[in-house]
């Protein structure tokens, strides 16, 4: 793109001939967030931000495709689930049935050790066959019943805290940044709201959004700064500049960071109150809060030994249930108990599955930043963020004008789209002269 402009310098580091690091120190940011916006490989649009993911709908559930080309559930109808039951979806995306298999391999590797336990007994008793049916299943019992004891509240207890992990990263840590974003947003479209600031509204929302592919990216543990490129979030120099980072959870606190500087600047030269500037220094270190708080969730998980015993508990909980229901059986076949026999391998079929499927649940939902049909789709809450954001930005022209005595006046453009003659310019050198001269409000 040929040389580096003296105003790009003052935000980026780079090298003199001798190869010595330089860094000077960022003066002008207004002016140098304008400029910026020229350097982008493809021009910035949040609309292309806004554009629906792919939404489409089955049966109960509504899906989007995610940013990798997967189908993930956005939101389901649970008046449908309730009234047609769970079997009319029973191996539809999203359910233990359909996406992942573990469960169901559990269950057959339980039938073979009732199998094998089964015939193990009844070669025992090869010679006695009939003495079978007196076998004595007292102990067998006693000792499936004091495991079943502990498990049901163990096992509820650890999905009890892996849905409240997956519950805090939605809304405490993912829905910070958003509302930090969104609120953002909504401080500069006020208080910048004059024409000389549309070149630093759409690098704040560059960065923005950069921040989030940046922050996903993170959590995936992948790479791809070309996107951003792409996107005109950022430009190439930009992220030359954020690649130096090699922690990918550092690269999106960098965006927030230059966030926070040219629109702090911006307001100082806006002169604009300092609790407004406050104001905006709070939103940027909340999203910041929320950046570290998803890193804690993703990279901090519950205790291995915690974990491990759960998990060691449901498997003998399901062997030593697979073991006594294959010794039951053994002992319904000398009377050909037939309901007796279909009794246990029911139970084996069903319990098992249970309490694997169960303990299935806590692993999908342990990383919800993956490409999986249960984890967050980004990219569908990035379509609404950008479009509350567009919003906000577009509001500002036809929000009324209010005079010194409190008077409020119609600005000049809707004014003449309602039909109405321009009126007195008000009095605010600050403003621009198109938004201050309007028509009186009918009504207030």
């Amino acid at each position: 793109q040929g040389p580096v402009p003296f105003w790009h310098q003052l935000l980026l580091q780079s090298e003199d001939s001798g190869g010595r690091s330089l860094s000077v120190e960022p003066l002008l940011v207004c002016f140098l967030a304008g400029k910026m916006a020229s350097l982008s490989a493809k021009p910035f649009d949040i609309k292309d931000f806004a554009k629906t993911s792919g939404e489409y709908k089955n049966f109960v559930a509504t899906m989007v495709i995610g940013m990798e080309g997967h189908p993930k559930i956005l939101r389901y109808d649970l008046q449908k689930l309730v009234r047609f039951s769970a079997f009319s979806v029973l191996c539809a995306h999203g359910t233990i049935f359909g996406d992942d298999k573990t469960a169901i391999i559990n269950v057959g590797m339980m039938l073979c050790i009732s199998i094998i336990s089964c015939l193990v007994i009844c070669l025992i008793y090869m010679n006695n066959f009939s003495d079978l049916k007196d076998f004595d299943l007292k102990a067998m019992d006693r000792l499936a019943h004091q495991i079943n004891s502990f498990v049901p509240f163990c096992l509820g207890l650890y999905v009890s805290l892996s849905l409240q992990r997956w519950w805090t990263l939605r809304v405490a840590a993912l829905g910070k940044v958003f509302d930090s974003f969104c609120n953002l947003a909504m401080l500069i479209s006020c208080e910048l709201h004059a024409k000389k600031w549309t070149d630093l509204r759409t690098q704040v929302l560059k960065y923005g959004f950069g921040s989030l592919t940046l922050l996903t990216q993170a959590a995936r543990d992948k790479e791809d700064l070309q996107k951003l490129v792409d996107q005109g979030c950022l430009t190439a120099l930009e992220a030359r500049a954020v690649q130096k980072h090699v922690d990918l959870w550092q690269r999106p606190m960098i965006l927030w960071v230059w966030i926070m500087r040219i629109s702090m600047s911006a307001m100082s030269h806006q002169k604009s109150p300092n609790p407004r500037i406050g104001a905006l220094l709070a939103e940027c270190t909340k999203a910041n809060d929320g950046i570290n708080t998803i890193n804690e969730y993703v990279d901090t998980q519950l205790p291995f030994a915690y974990v491990h015993l759960i998990t060691f508990l449901v498997n003998m909980q399901n062997i030593t249930l697979a073991i006594n229901a294959g010794l039951k059986f053994a002992t319904a076949i000398p009377g050909m108990h037939y309901l007796a026999m279909i009794s246990q391998v029911a139970m084996v079929c069903s319990v098992c599955f249970l309490y694997q499927a169960l303990l299935q649940i806590t692993y999908l939902l342990v990383d919800p930043f993956g490409d999986d049909t249960l984890d967050f789709p980004i990219k569908a809450y990035g379509c609404y963020l950008a479009s509350t954001i567009h919003a906000l930005l577009e509001a500002h022209p036809q929000c009324p004008v209010v005079a010194e005595n409190g008077t409020l006046w119609r600005p000049k453009q809707a004014g003449q789209l309602l039909g109405m003659p321009a009126c007195e310019i008000l009095a605010d050198s600050e403003s621009d002269e198109d938004e201050v001269q309007g028509v009186a409000v009918d009504g207030f």
